[in-house]
């Protein structure tokens, strides 16, 4: 093992030690003979990928917070840990959100008959003033698989890419800048995956779009760390969860159609199952990682 930091024992090293998690850096955080802490990385090969997370750790602290952690750390409530994220370090949001933004001003715009057909989970066209399209089964097999994922940037009011952007940025960022890009982008690519092909099968159509089963997805995800990891803290209020979980079930009643609300349920339902389930696998690879 090699030593790479050492802190005073009322320190709090967890938010260091998760980001170091987050790169799949293998730790162990012991205590020294005078009672400090001392950091220990199990591969000396991370130890030019350790130092710049450290550096910047060290950098954001705040020592007047520290005091009053240590004085009344009964009363310390958690912070929102994305607040003060540079934007710059979440490409993985911005790789979501920029075509989400193009695709659909151009649905708004008026050019839904030319981007549909190439965004949509199975080619679609119109003849005779019908809607038709093929079936999985001759887009898979002409190699189309991009389709799976594609839909997602697809929506088709104003109000519908203005929420679903809020949210994948302020549920996204955090997930990224706490769990790192690769854990955002599988949790995008499976969750939006699974409610695509979970909206389409429930359906029988291929006439939908959006960001919200993937929204979702990045809920369940917090919500299965913040259950099963109790130090996590995504920065979440209680009152947006509870929001948004009244939300899908108010939307599977008869108000929405009353409304003339046409909302994809069965991608919120997968999303929201499959991102809690990769959040549970999550939460087991960490804590089998520390106690190799």
């Amino acid at each position: 093992m090699l030593k790479v930091l050492v802190a005073s024992a009322n320190i709090d090293l967890k938010p260091l030690s998760d980001r170091l998690w987050a790169q799949q850096i293998e730790h162990k955080i012991l205590k020294d003979a005078l009672g400090e802490q001392v950091i220990f990385l199990m591969h000396a090969q991370d130890v030019q990928r350790t130092q710049p997370l450290i550096q910047r750790w060290q950098a954001e602290q705040d020592t007047r917070a520290w005091t009053a952690a240590v004085t009344d750390r009964s009363q310390a409530r958690p912070t929102d840990p994305a607040a003060s994220i540079d934007w710059r370090k979440i490409p993985v949001v911005w790789l979501f959100v920029l075509p989400s933004l193009l695709a659909s001003f151009l649905v708004l715009r008026g050019f839904e008959a030319w981007i549909m057909p190439q965004l949509s989970l199975v080619p679609v066209w119109i003849e005779g003033g019908q809607v038709y399209w093929a079936s999985l089964e001759t887009t898979f097999m002409q190699g189309e698989i991009w389709r799976l994922l594609t839909p997602i940037f697809l929506h088709f009011s104003w109000m519908h890419l203005v929420f679903n952007m809020l949210w994948l940025v302020y549920l996204g960022r955090s997930i990224e800048h706490l769990r790192g890009h690769g854990a955002l982008l599988n949790l995008v690519l499976i969750t939006g995956v699974g409610a695509n092909l979970g909206q389409f099968l429930w359906d029988a159509s291929p006439l939908f779009g959006g960001m919200s089963g993937v929204v979702y997805g990045l809920l369940g995800y917090i919500l299965a760390w913040t259950v099963f990891d109790r130090q996590s803290h995504f920065g979440v209020p209680r009152g947006l969860v509870v929001f948004m979980l009244a939300w899908l079930l108010l939307a599977m009643t008869p108000i929405t159609t009353w409304l003339g609300w046409q909302i994809a349920n069965a991608a919120h339902v997968v999303g929201l199952l499959l991102g809690v389930l990769v959040g549970v696998f999550s939460v087991w690879k960490a804590r089998l990682l520390k106690s190799c």
